[in-house]
C-alpha cells in the first residue's frame, strides 16, 4: 500500500495532536486524532515499505477504503485522468448556461471588465429563440439532473424580455422532463424592483447576485450613474423590499484605497432586513490593470483566479469578520477544476455566441461555436481538450491537482498570452483549504 499523492495534512493550531487529512481527488475530509500514532509516521512508513504495527494497519485498511491510501500497483495519475474525463470534461449532471441578455449598463463602474467590449447591444428576439432551441436541444439529448441559468451582462435587467422568453421556455421543458431547474442573476440591483422581481419569480428565480464595494460613502464612488450619482441605497433598498423571495449572494470587490470600508459593510449586513435571505457573503480584490502583460482585458467576474499575499492575507480578514458576525462565509473562490474545462457550462453572447468562460465572452479569437449550430467548432473542442497539468512536472506532483487543473485560464492568457500554460494558484489553495475548510473543523482551546 501507499499513500495518496492527493492527500494534504493539516495540523490544528489548538490541539497537539489533532489534524485534518484532505484528500482533493476524493473529496474526503477526517478530523483525525493522532493518539497512538502519527499520521506522517504512518505514510512514511507506507512510503518506504516498512512494516506497520497492529494500530497502523488498522488504520491504513480503513483510509485505503476512502481513495486516501491505495495499493501500490495503482497508477494514480491515470485515475486523476479517467476522473477529470468523466466527471468533469463530460459529466452531463448539470448544464449551466451564462447568459449575456445586454451589453448596456445604467452605471459607469470604472473597473468594469466589459469597458473594452465595442459592441454594445441586447440580444434580439432572433437571437432568444435560437437560444431557447440549442438549450433545450441540449437537454432532451443530455437528459441531465440539474439545469442552471444565469443572467448577465451589461446589466442584465435591461432586457427582461430575452430574460422572460428564454426562461419561460426552459422553465417548461425542465418541468416536463422533471429536472432541477435554477435561475440565477448577476444584477448591479438598481432595477430590482418588487415588480421586476414578481416577473423573475415566475420563470423560477433562486438566487440574486448584488455588489456592494463598501459602506455607502465608498460603495458610491465606485459604482455610480454616468453622472456621478451613487447607487447604495437603491439597492438596499430594492433587497429589503424583496427580502425572502430569493437568496442573496453579497459580492464586492477591494482595492488598497477602499480596504476599511468592508468591516463597516459586513456590520450593515449583519443588521439588515435581508439578512436571513444571504446565502454567501464574497469579498475579492479588483485584478488591477487585469491584462497589463499582453493588453487583453482588464477585469472579469470568475470565481477562480490568482491572488497575491497581500490579497489573499486581506480576503481571509474580511472572512473571519463575516464568521464572527454569523453571516454566511463559504469559501472565499470555487475550489475545483475551471468550468472552462466542462462541455455543458457554456457562456452565450447577445449574438448567440459560445464562449467557454465569461471572461473571453465577446473576444472572437476564443469563440466555441454559436446557438446556430449544435456541436462546438473545431476550435471549441480543441479548447475543451487544453490540459495545461500534462507538461508541467509541478502540476503532476502537485497534491491540488484534481482542485485545479491548471488553473484559471483567463489568469493564464493574461500573464503569459496563452490559454494552454497553467497558472498556478498553490499558495492560494493551501491557505483558502486551511482557513476556510479547516479552520472551522479544529475546536477552540
Amino acid at each position: 500500500m501507499k499513500p495518496s499523492k492527493y492527500n494534504t495534512i493539516i495540523a490544528s493550531p489548538h490541539t497537539k495532536d489533532t489534524c485534518l487529512l484532505y484528500n482533493t481527488l476524493y473529496d474526503h475530509q477526517l478530523l483525525i486524532t493522532e493518539e497512538n500514532f502519527k499520521l506522517s509516521d504512518l505514510f512514511s512508513k507506507l512510503e518506504k515499505n516498512h512494516a506497520l504495527n497492529q494500530d497502523e494497519y488498522d488504520v491504513a485498511i480503513e483510509l485505503k477504503d476512502l481513495g486516501i491510501v491505495i495499493d501500490d500497483h495503482v497508477d494514480e495519475y491515470e485515475q486523476f485522468e479517467k476522473w477529470f474525463d468523466t466527471r468533469i470534461k463530460e459529466t452531463n449532471d448539470t448544464i449551466s448556461a451564462t447568459i449575456f441578455t445586454t451589453n448596456y449598463c445604467n452605471l459607469a463602474c470604472p473597473y468594469c471588465f466589459e469597458k473594452g467590449l465595442t459592441n454594445k447591444s441586447h440580444m434580439d428576439e432572433h437571437v432568444q429563440s435560437q437560444v431557447n432551441r440549442w438549450l433545450i436541444r441540449r437537454i432532451i439529448m443530455q437528459e441531465p439532473k440539474n439545469v442552471h441559468l444565469e443572467f448577465f451582462g451589461g446589466e442584465p435587467l435591461m432586457n427582461m424580455a430575452a430574460i422572460k422568453k428564454i426562461g419561460e421556455a426552459i422553465k417548461n421543458i425542465c418541468t416536463w422532463k422533471n429536472i432541477n431547474y435554477t435561475v440565477g442573476i448577476t444584477t448591479n440591483g438598481v432595477l430590482l424592483t418588487p415588480d421586476i422581481v414578481d416577473q423573475l419569480c415566475d420563470i423560477g428565480l433562486t438566487r440574486v447576485k448584488v455588489t456592494l464595494d463598501g459602506y455607502q460613502e465608498e460603495h458610491d464612488k465606485r459604482r455610480c450613474y454616468a453622472n456621478g450619482k451613487g447607487s447604495f441605497q437603491k439597492i438596499i433598498k430594492n433587497l429589503e423590499d424583496s427580502a425572502g423571495r430569493f437568496k442573496i449572494i453579497v459580492g464586492g470587490n477591494f482595492d488598497k484605497k477602499n480596504l476599511t470600508a468592508f468591516p463597516v459593510l459586513i456590520e450593515q449586513l449583519k443588521n439588515t432586513s435581508f439578512r436571513d435571505s444571504i446565502q454567501q457573503v464574497q469579498f475579492k480584490p479588483i485584478v488591477e490593470n487585469y491584462g497589463n502583460k499582453y493588453k487583453h482585458s482588464t477585469n472579469h467576474d470568475c470565481d477562480i483566479s490568482s491572488f497575491s499575499e497581500e490579497q489573499i492575507a486581506y480576503m481571509f480578514y474580511l472572512t473571519d469578520l463575516i464568521r464572527k458576525s454569523d453571516l454566511p462565509n463559504n469559501p472565499q473562490v470555487a475550489i475545483g477544476p475551471c468550468e472552462f474545462y466542462r462541455r455543458n457550462f457554456v457562456s452565450i453572447d447577445v449574438n448567440g455566441d459560445i464562449y467557454k468562460c465569461l471572461a473571453f465572452v465577446g473576444r472572437q479569437d476564443f469563440m466555441a461555436g454559436n446557438v446556430y449550430h449544435y456541436e462546438f467548432t473545431e476550435k471549441g473542442e480543441q479548447m475543451l481538450d487544453i490540459s495545461p497539468w500534462r507538461e508541467q512536472k509541478k502540476c503532476l506532483t502537485c497534491p491540488y491537482l484534481p482542485i485545479c487543473a491548471g488553473g484559471c485560464r483567463a489568469t493564464a492568457w493574461n500573464d503569459t498570452g496563452s490559454i494552454h500554460d497553467p497558472s498556478c494558484d498553490r499558495l492560494f489553495l493551501e491557505q483558502n483549504i486551511e482557513h476556510i475548510i479547516a479552520e472551522p473543523l479544529f475546536s477552540d482551546p
